[in-house]
């Protein structure tokens, strides 16, 4: 039997022949063995051939590993067929095998191609792996004509490479099939594409939650100045019946609490509404809040809680007489008297009641002691 290896520097053909050399050595111990061309072989019970055109003087059963076999074999036109070869015919009868690596079948005489050989031809798919396409006989043209062949991947045996020198497979660098590289570029793009718009995405989002608070710069940064339209923005509230939450309120601390005070005055047969804050400022609201307001109080947040005699859930009852709390106003920078002590936003006045009427006295309308 003479079985042919071949493919390409570092497709890994030698590693291929010594895994068949190892297992024959558990298989069939007993058969002589013999190797030439591999270098720094360490496998024990394997002797090596010195010179392999004599391999005749091998005993029968025995079985020859040549590596590079084109060194001894090679191919000859128009000599005559040497010795070596022409006993490679009764190669069977004497029970011997052959176990042979070349980088292409054309590089061996046609003499070995004729016996039909089995051929094993391997193509580098990674770093540690090979695709090995098999023929029952040798194949002149395996790069191309690959029809009709077993194919399969092997796993390159990391525990053989101790067993002999191959600076091939020892520095062998890392390659990647054709198709992985693209899928690698691929993705990469894809990646980039990805994190570009994520990033756009949230940016803008960032953007639109942080534009209308202060912004807060590294130390060093020097702040970029702000628009006209991005200044006058800081101080248009978010609500409209809530000055204080401006922009320009985000993050400080007021000095005091906005109010908003409402008042409804009957103007011949319209009824108008208008607001001032706690400085006397007026303060534009629509009709509908304001009137709102003005029923019903507005409630705001930042008040402190009401002091127990200012509470409105006292009975009416105990309610103190406000006639003295006018007597304490106070006019706001603006000239506007701000609300009494003791009048809550929210509390329930005493509805307006008249005067009763009752019979004139024209003899005491004004207060005469004299009396008839």
């Amino acid at each position: 039997m003479i079985k042919v290896f071949t493919g390409a520097n570092g497709a890994g053909k030698t590693l291929r022949m010594i895994w068949y050399m190892l297992q024959l050595r558990k298989s069939e111990p007993d058969r002589p063995m013999f190797y030439h061309g591999i270098h720094g072989l360490t496998i024990p019970g394997i002797e090596h051939l010195d010179d392999p055109k004599k391999w005749m003087d091998c005993p029968n059963g025995s079985v020859i590993f040549l590596d590079e076999a084109q060194a001894v074999f090679r191919a000859q036109q128009g000599a005559a067929v040497p010795k070596h070869l022409t006993e490679l015919e009764e190669h069977r009868h004497r029970g011997i095998d052959f176990y042979m690596t070349t980088q292409h079948p054309g590089f061996l005489h046609t003499h070995i191609r004729k016996l039909n050989p089995t051929h094993e031809h391997l193509v580098s798919l990674t770093n540690n792996s090979a695709r090995i396409f098999s023929y029952n006989e040798i194949n002149q043209n395996p790069e191309t004509k690959r029809s009709g062949a077993d194919f399969k991947v092997w796993v390159y045996p990391k525990e053989i490479f101790s067993c002999y020198e191959s600076a091939t497979m020892h520095t062998k660098r890392i390659q990647f099939p054709p198709w992985l590289k693209k899928a690698i570029i691929f993705i990469a793009i894809a990646a980039i594409l990805f994190g570009y718009v994520f990033y756009g995405v949230s940016k803008d989002v960032k953007h639109g939650q942080d534009a209308p608070s202060a912004a807060v710069y590294a130390p060093g940064a020097r702040p970029k100045p702000l628009t006209a339209e991005e200044y006058v923005h800081q101080f248009v509230p978010r609500l409209a019946s809530k000055p204080w939450s401006a922009p320009a309120w985000d993050g400080r601390s007021p000095s005091s609490s906005p109010e908003i005070y409402c008042i409804e005055l009957q103007d011949d047969d319209a009824l108008r509404c208008s607001c001032v804050t706690e400085q006397g400022t007026d303060y534009d609201l629509p009709p509908r809040q304001c009137h709102r307001i003005a029923l019903h109080g507005n409630y705001n947040p930042y008040r402190d809680p009401p002091s127990e005699q200012d509470s409105p859930s006292r009975s009416r009852d105990q309610s103190p007489d406000r006639s003295s709390d006018f007597s304490s106003v106070q006019s706001s920078p603006a000239g506007i008297p701000a609300p009494p002590r003791g009048w809550g936003a929210n509390e329930i006045h005493d509805a307006y009641q008249p005067p009763e009427y009752g019979h004139w006295n024209a003899e005491n309308a004004f207060g005469s002691s004299t009396a008839k």
